[in-house]
């Protein structure tokens, strides 16, 4: 048995469908093994691409109980290579335990954090859905209330900030800490 470049003996056999097996069960035995050491139950994962095992907290394992990590990209969510191909990792876990519904290919972090890929924290929705859901809580940069009634500041801040701005030497470093915004929301407020 050869397991990442390391040779163990699992014994001799009579036939070879007796030593393959035995490997088998050795393979099988491997990965329980690795899964339960996350407290997870092997039986509660889905295959996806025929090598890799889905849980409904997000987890991810390869066949040989390897915890496949992923990076975080620029957009704040979880991806990586699975079987050759690129894959945002929410999405893999709600194709393996949320029934799609037609028309709805988007797929949304209830709570808003991108990084909670728990099967509970994850619906199908439309493009449109998905959008609301962000502005409504404020996910998305909303500051100058161009997109509805959910600016995170008021008319009346964003005009303070513009005539305080060019009348005296306030700077927008301290603009972001009193309004609690970033620098370029300060600036999309000035310049807009």
């Amino acid at each position: 048995l050869s397991i990442k470049g390391k040779t163990t003996q699992i014994g001799t056999f009579q036939t070879e469908e007796e030593a393959r097996q035995r490997l088998i069960e050795r393979r099988i035995s491997i990965f329980e093994n690795a899964v339960k050491e996350y407290n997870l139950n092997p039986f509660d994962g889905k295959l996806f691409e025929e090598k890799f095992l889905i849980f409904p907290t997000g987890d991810i394992f390869n066949c040989n109980g390897k915890k496949i990590i992923g990076h975080v990209n620029r957009d704040g969510y979880c991806v990586g290579t699975l079987n050759g191909k690129f894959y945002q990792f929410h999405r893999v876990v709600a194709i393996c335990f949320i029934p799609k519904i037609d028309g709805k290919n988007f797929v949304n972090h209830k709570d808003g954090n991108k990084l909670n890929n728990n099967v509970n924290n994850l619906e199908w929705c439309t493009k449109s859905e998905n959008t609301l859901h962000s502005f409504r809580n404020y996910l998305q940069d909303n500051v100058t209330n161009q997109y509805g009634n959910f600016s995170t500041i008021s008319e009346k801040d964003i005009s303070y900030i513009k005539d305080n701005y060019w009348r005296t030497q306030i700077t927008t470093n301290i603009l972001c800490k009193y309004f609690k915004l970033s620098k370029s929301q300060i600036q999309k407020v000035i310049y807009k």
